[in-house]
Parts: structure tokens; C-alpha cells; sequence
């Protein structure tokens, strides 16, 4: 009994301290749960304080772009206009319209509507290409651009409601945005030479370069003002070189007279002038001289002769090696001389002389020349004559004259001996052969045998002829032709044999070769080897190469 007593007990005991500690952790955990609640609930109800909503934007939020830096200018490449400019705003998909105002900027064109604007790789500037019109040089083209629509674009993305595609298009227009005035240069016109004619006029030499109207030559007594349009000559798409030429016919002498010229265009109805040219100016001419003749009296020297001027108060004596040429004046004489000798002229030596006449009007020199005369040194016949020089050597006319008979050709001839190199005994020695020849061309056959003898070359000759009147048929009737070792040097037709036996500068030393010193030196002379196509004379040498 005791025993379940003390039992008893001991469970009464147990559950008392389960309840105390039950009572224990209860108020310990209940009370970190209750402070976390709170604690919870507090830091909710701060939250709630201090979060508000942002209003969501509207397009009057975003200003309409304010455009600055604004130029214009032809795409070199495809020749489209360039409208470009800055904006302070970092919008996106811009849009414009682009007007279009010509000669003026009071009648603006819509040229394109809504035309999307790019922009430069690395750059805040923006453009906007537009096709290029038919530019007029010198014409005012006037471009202008409205902004229609914007993008704000990525960097405006964090406070603007985007929608489904991320973009809203805002539509406003911009002012109107006048562009600085495009004009597309004439180009300038050049005159390039002023000078007196022989008919008592100004010549005057310009070009003109564009497809413009037309230019306007303007003339002064005034140097750099004072001008007076005297002609208005039309642009030429055909001109060789873009050269155009005026003659002046109404310049008294006595007066200096001043050049300009300007391009110019006309769009409805007026007249647009491009850059004035530079300025060229020449005294009232005087009388242009003539050269009358021309002749070498003497070895090395070349005698020319001229008309006097009556205005002249002297003459320049000028030469060049060429034709279009620059001359070199070598004599200036007084108004009383007409003839000058020009000395040391080497032999075949050519010029072109002109005379120059000259006189002082105002102050200012006015000078005429005379058209070049071409005059080899010629007292012996040489390369570089012409054909009338040629024939009035052996004729004394400008043509060509065949003698009529033998004994009519006999007078004109002349017999001379010449000094040759020949062979004998396997040795080069001298020969002496009388040679007919025309007596006017004598001395220079006697010369250009001297010549060939004295050269080092020495090509022997042991057969040659010259004058052989054949009744017209070539230069050997007037003495002007000379055959040379006829047998080693055939003539052929067509590889035909039609005189001599062969032709064979390797193995006969007869044989005379293509190239040598003695062909040039006969060629200096004024005599040819008579090559005519598929006919080929290696014997004969003619002054007139017939």
C-alpha cells in the first residue's frame, strides 16, 4: 500500500514539471513569435508609408527637338542633297519634310513628306538625303526641314509606358528650319591670250568651261573698271577644248584696251553671271609684218627679209625650234631695217622666224608678229628642206620641172670630180670619178662627197652615175638622182629582180647596208634611197625621193 502510495506520488511530481516547463517555453517562444509579428507588422506599415506611384508620362513630356548646325552639300558619290544638323534631344526615327525653294527663299516646295532622318556613324549630327534636282551653276537653291514626328527611344525606356513594341511614335511638328543657300559655282573663265590681228583688230582667246548659256566678254579703257559688254557669246558643247575666240574690230590705234569674261546662266527670265576672269589687255594694234623671203647666201647663215609697218618705231627678230613653239627673240633693229642675217646657223638646221613689229601707245608697248616662216640653213641641200625650198633651189619656181630634152637638160648640168674609197690588192685606196650632176645642186654633191670620203667608215665605191636623160621617167634626167655600185645594189619589185644582181652588205663590201654613216650622211644632204613600198632601189640616192 505504502508502495502505491510513494508511486502515486512520484507521477504527480512528473506532471507538475512538465507543466512548469510547458508554462516556460510557452512564454519564451510565445513571446519571440509575438515580437517577430510585430516587428514584421512595423517594418510593413513603414513601407506602405513611403512607396507612391509614378505618374505615367504623356507626349507633352518630351519637347519638340530644337535643331542647330544646320548645312547643306552634294553627296560627291551619288549627287543626292545632304541636309544636316544637330538636335538637343536624343530622339530617334525622326521625320521631316523637306521643301525646296529656287532663286529665292519666299516659294518653298514640299520636295519630300515624312522622310525618314539617319544619322552619322560616331557623330550627334543627323542627316536627311534627298534627290538631287538639275542643279544650274549660280542659282540659289534654298532647302527647309519641319520635324513631323520623334521617337524618344532607349534613353527615355525606364519612364514611359512603351506598349507592346517597346516605342511610341510621337507626332508634332517642329518650326520650319531654313538651311544656309546652296549655289553650285560657274566655273571661272579664263582668257588666255589678247593680241592684234593683220586685219586692224583685237584677237582675244578665252575658255569657258560648263554647260552654262553663254559667256560675256566685257571690254575697258580702264584697267579693273569701267567695262562694257561688247558680246555675248553662246555656250558650245562641240568646241574643241572648250576654246572660244572673238575678234575686237572696233579698236582705233591709240588706245589700250582691258578684257574680262564671265560664264552666265538664265533661269526664268534673268541672268545670272558667274566669276569674272582674269584680265588681258592690248594696245590699238598696229600693222602686222610679212616675211617675204627667206635665203642662205652663205654657209651658216639664214637671211630673212620683211614688209616695213608704217606705226612701227622697230622689229624683233624671234625663232623657234617648233612650229607652236616658244620664241626666243635673237635681234631687236630700228624702225628703218627690214632684213636680218642670222650667222652661225648650223647646216640643216631649220627655224620658224617670226618679226615681231612694235610701237609705244600711252606708255604700253603694242606689238604685232608676223606669222612663222620655217627657213633651213640650206646653202647646200639638206634633210630638213621642204619641197618648195627643194624646187626653187633647182627650178627657181615653186614646183617641179621636167626637162623637155636632152639638150634642154644638158644646159643645166655641171660635171665635178669626187674623191671615193675603192679596193684594189685587197687595200682600200683613193679613186677620183667626174660626176654630172645639176649645177644647182653641184656644190652640195661635192660637199657630201668630202664628207663620205673623210668618214672613218669608208664604203668603196667602184661604179657611179648620175645625170642620164631617160625622157621624163626619173630624177636622173635632171641630174638630181645618183646610182651607187648598181650591180651589189639590185632594184626589185615584189622580190623581182629588175636591175643589178643581188644585194649583200654581209659578204660584198660593195653592198651598201641599210644603216651606216654613208646613208646618213647622204640623207643629211637632202638625198634619199629610193624605197617605194614593195620597190626597193638600194642603188639609187634622188634629192627629191623620186
Amino acid at each position: 500500500m505504502l508502495m502505491r502510495d510513494i508511486s502515486k506520488i512520484k507521477r504527480i511530481r512528473l506532471l507538475i514539471w512538465l507543466g512548469i516547463i510547458y508554462t516556460i517555453s510557452f512564454l519564451t517562444f510565445g513571446n519571440s513569435i509575438s515580437s517577430y509579428a510585430e516587428e514584421t507588422d512595423t517594418k510593413t506599415s513603414e513601407t506602405d508609408e513611403t512607396e507612391t506611384k509614378v505618374p505615367e508620362k504623356t507626349d507633352d513630356d518630351f519637347p519638340v527637338p530644337v535643331l542647330s548646325d544646320l548645312t547643306v552639300y552634294k553627296d560627291p558619290e551619288d549627287y543626292s542633297m545632304v541636309l544636316a544638323f544637330l538636335s538637343d534631344q536624343k530622339y530617334e526615327d525622326y521625320k521631316v519634310n523637306v521643301y525646296l525653294s529656287v532663286g529665292n527663299n519666299t516659294s518653298y516646295q514640299l520636295v519630300t513628306e515624312n522622310k525618314t532622318v539617319g544619322s552619322y556613324y560616331n557623330s550627334e549630327k543627323n542627316f536627311v538625303s534627298v534627290r538631287c534636282p538639275d542643279i544650274v551653276p549660280g542659282i540659289q537653291y534654298y532647302y527647309a526641314i519641319m520635324i513631323t514626328s520623334y521617337t524618344p527611344g532607349s534613353d527615355y525606356m525606364e519612364s514611359y509606358d512603351w506598349g507592346y513594341a517597346g516605342y511610341k511614335t510621337i507626332t508634332k511638328n517642329s518650326p520650319v528650319y531654313e538651311f544656309p543657300v546652296y549655289v553650285e559655282n560657274m566655273n571661272p573663265s579664263t582668257i588666255d591670250s589678247v593680241a592684234a590681228n593683220d586685219k586692224k583688230g583685237i584677237d582675244i582667246e578665252f575658255t569657258g568651261i560648263g554647260e552654262v548659256d553663254g559667256f560675256r566678254l566685257y571690254r575697258s579703257i580702264t584697267s579693273g573698271s569701267g567695262y562694257t559688254l561688247i558680246a555675248d557669246i553662246p555656250y558650245d558643247e562641240d568646241l574643241y577644248y572648250n576654246r572660244y575666240t572673238y575678234t575686237d574690230t572696233d579698236v582705233p590705234f591709240g588706245y589700250v584696251f582691258y578684257y574680262v569674261v564671265c560664264p552666265y546662266v538664265v533661269f526664268n527670265g534673268a541672268v545670272y553671271e558667274g566669276p569674272v576672269s582674269n584680265e588681258l589687255y592690248a594696245v590699238a594694234p598696229i600693222d602686222a609684218t610679212k616675211i617675204t623671203k627667206a635665203t642662205s647666201p652663205k654657209k651658216n647663215t639664214n637671211v630673212i627679209k620683211w614688209k616695213k609697218v608704217k606705226e612701227a618705231t622697230g622689229y624683233k627678230v624671234c625663232v623657234s625650234d617648233d612650229y607652236f613653239g616658244e620664241s626666243r627673240v635673237i635681234a631687236t633693229l630700228g624702225a628703218d631695217k627690214t632684213k636680218f642675217t642670222h650667222k652661225k646657223v648650223p647646216h640643216g638646221k631649220g627655224y620658224y622666224y617670226t618679226v615681231v613689229a612694235f610701237a609705244e601707245v600711252n606708255g604700253v608697248i603694242t606689238e604685232h608678229a608676223s606669222n612663222p616662216y620655217y627657213k633651213s640653213c640650206n646653202y647646200y641641200g639638206c634633210e630638213n628642206e621642204s619641197y618648195s625650198e627643194k624646187c626653187q633651189r633647182i627650178f627657181g619656181k615653186n614646183y617641179y620641172k621636167d626637162y623637155k630634152s636632152a639638150a634642154e637638160a644638158s644646159k643645166h648640168m655641171k660635171t665635178i670630180r669626187i674623191k671615193v674609197w675603192d679596193i684594189s690588192g685587197g687595200k682600200k685606196v683613193t679613186r677620183t670619178f667626174p660626176l654630172t650632176v645639176n649645177k644647182k645642186i653641184a656644190p652640195t654633191v661635192q660637199r657630201m662627197f668630202n664628207e663620205i670620203y673623210r668618214s672613218k667608215e669608208r664604203i668603196p665605191i667602184h661604179s657611179i652615175g648620175a645625170y642620164s636623160y631617160r625622157g621624163g621617167r626619173t630624177e636622173h634626167d635632171e641630174g638630181l638622182a645618183i646610182d651607187i655600185n648598181p650591180d651589189e645594189n639590185y632594184m626589185i619589185d615584189n622580190g623581182k629582180i629588175l636591175a643589178g644582181s643581188f644585194w649583200n652588205p654581209k659578204k660584198s663590201p660593195y653592198s651598201i647596208p641599210l644603216k651606216c654613216e654613208f646613208v646618213n650622211i647622204m640623207r643629211k644632204y637632202g638625198f634619199y634611197r629610193g624605197f617605194w613600198g614593195n620597190r626597193k632601189d638600194y642603188m639609187h640616192f634622188s634629192y627629191f625621193g623620186t
